[in-house]
């Protein structure tokens, strides 16, 4: 059984025939005039993809493979020392609450 997904985004008309193997789906897309394809919302769902998700792109035999780019931990190990490489939010709050604990710390209050 074949299925068929019609999409209309930004004036573009795309067909994704959907066949069913194995668990997987093979979904055919049209890349639009920027190089650029739209993967469908259910496969990011599926694989947890947000907007600035990294992707790998693997290439070989004729083919295109994306996947997820690992998480890597935010601490890395820089000259002996763990060095945090993540957000760690508004900096200036932070650097400001550090501030007033150390003066109230001098001060005994």
């Amino acid at each position: 059984m074949e299925f068929k997904l019609l999409l209309n985004i930004a004036n573009c008309q795309y067909i994704l025939p959907i066949a069913r193997l194995e668990r997987k789906y093979l979904m055919e897309v049209l890349i639009d005039n920027f190089g650029r394809i739209l993967i469908p919302q259910s496969v990011r769902k599926h694989i947890g993809l947000k907007p600035g998700s990294v992707l790998d792109i693997v290439e070989s035999d004729n083919k295109i493979v994306l996947k997820p780019k690992e998480e890597q931990s935010p601490l890395r190990i820089k000259e002996d020392l763990a060095v945090y490489s993540g957000d760690i939010g508004d900096s200036e709050d932070l650097v400001k609450d550090a501030r007033e604990r150390r003066i109230r710390k001098l001060t005994g209050n």
